[in-house]
């Protein structure tokens, strides 16, 4: 099942955007609230203002024209009394009652609430009213007048965020593109030019998986290379065979050598086969991972080759003085213990001994000739071969069971062994 993708743009994007939203709507609310106030602090004033002069008198002639002009805007409702006789109303057709009261007060008008001040000046008493449905009216477009910057910023703020996102962004963008046009086969690092600390990580990771991807190439165009050459070797020999029993179809006894030869030729380069097989399995294994037993997994191992120790003359011992469990798949762990009780029974002398033990450890000792320290290193590489020995392997045997072990969480080393020949151990790491 795929997995969808998300834009990391994108996400950053709806968060930002979001984010101001939300900002955007509090300042706009608490800026429409403080707006709201201030303006009817300011039709407060005026009011105040106008009902001061009205009732001081002063200029009363000049001031109730300026007053007429104004109070279209203003939606004033202006009424002079004198001693509770009316004596001016600036809209005759909405008349205010008589209000005692001094200062601000609201009252219904018809259908219409009014704001009113009232001033007391002597005997002359002035009623400034002004509708409330328009001095809100009038504070809202203010207060709405006074948003819509801070709409046209927080959009400015998301365009230069969409920028600042894709300028951060593109060291990924660049990465993508150098890793979209690379070819099978080219494992070159990353340019590590430009890239963020945050972004630095997954390119060192990359860089490292890179490296490793590389060395796994290497090994196995070595791996081909050398299975090539080694199989080159003996099916040339079984060609040079196949031609001999040719020649010596009317000789018996030369014609059954060179039968006999090839016959052991061909299980020599079958075993080379196996063995190549087993190697590759080994490197790509996905087998079951499984807690388990070392000695009785050892056990049924041991009864198959005692036969074949019985008819070199070799004597087959095994002694376990504890029970050791391992981790891993015990398939690779008979393996790795085909592979050492193969080497020491075959480079074992007739009336030598083979000697598997269990402790903390797990050897496998021989009477053999052993191997000298200098090609101890060497003899895990593969195809390698000690020069002069005796013997026709193919030079895998060892590698098989390093890479066995190791899947095992174990380390497979060569000593020497008290019997005089080689100890194979394996110790975990």
């Amino acid at each position: 099942m795929k997995t969808r993708a998300y834009s990391l743009r994108g996400r950053l994007l709806r968060w930002l955007v979001a984010l101001l939203l939300v900002a955007l709507g509090a300042q706009a609310a608490l800026s429409y609230k403080v707006l709201l106030d201030e303006s009817e602090d300011i039709f407060d004033y005026q009011m105040v203002q106008m009902a001061q002069i009205l009732a001081r008198g002063d200029d009363l002639e000049e001031a109730l024209p300026r007053t007429r002009e104004d109070e279209e805007d203003l939606q004033l409702y202006l009424q002079i009394w004198d001693e509770g006789s009316l004596e001016y109303a600036s809209d005759r057709r909405r008349l205010m009652p008589f209000i005692e009261q001094e200062g601000f007060s609201e009252i219904k008008l018809g259908s219409e609430w009014l704001r009113v001040y009232v001033e007391t000046h002597g005997r002359m008493q002035v009623q400034v009213g002004q509708s409330l449905p328009a001095r809100r009216e009038l504070a809202q477009e203010v207060a709405l007048e006074s948003i819509w910057p801070l709409s046209l910023a927080a959009l400015l703020i998301v365009l230069a965020a969409a920028l600042i996102a894709t300028l951060a962004l593109h060291p990924l963008t660049r990465l993508r593109r150098e890793l979209a046009v690379r070819k099978p086969g080219e494992m070159m690092p990353l340019d590590m030019r430009g890239i963020p600390s945050e972004i630095l990580p997954l390119a060192e990771e990359t860089n490292a998986l890179m490296a490793r991807m590389e060395r796994a190439y290497q090994q196995q165009r070595q791996f081909v290379s050398d299975a090539a050459h080694e199989l080159r070797t003996p099916l040339t020999a079984l060609l040079l065979q196949n031609e001999a029993i040719y020649q010596q179809l009317d000789e018996p006894e030369a014609l059954q050598k060179a039968v006999s030869e090839q016959r052991q030729g061909i299980q020599r380069a079958a075993r080379l086969v196996e063995q190549l097989l087993l190697l590759a399995r080994q490197e790509a294994s996905c087998e079951e991972i499984a807690e388990f037993d070392a000695g009785k997994t050892l056990k049924p191992l041991l009864e198959e080759y005692a036969p074949l120790a019985d008819k070199a003359g070799i004597g087959l011992d095994f002694f376990a003085s504890r029970d050791l469990q391992l981790r891993g798949s015990p398939v690779a762990f008979a393996a790795v213990m085909r592979n050492l009780l193969d080497n020491a029974i075959k480079y074992t002398p007739e009336g030598g001994v083979v000697k598997v033990s269990i402790a903390d450890d797990i050897r496998v000792e021989d009477s053999g000739p052993g191997i000298p320290d200098i090609e101890r290193a060497r003899v895990f590489d593969r195809f390698y071969r000690i020069p002069g020995s005796q013997g026709q392997g193919s030079g895998l045997g060892l590698a098989i069971a390093r890479t066995a072990a190791q899947s095992l969480g174990m380390l497979l080393t060569l000593e020497s062994s008290p019997l005089g020949g080689l100890a194979a151990v394996l110790r975990k790491q």
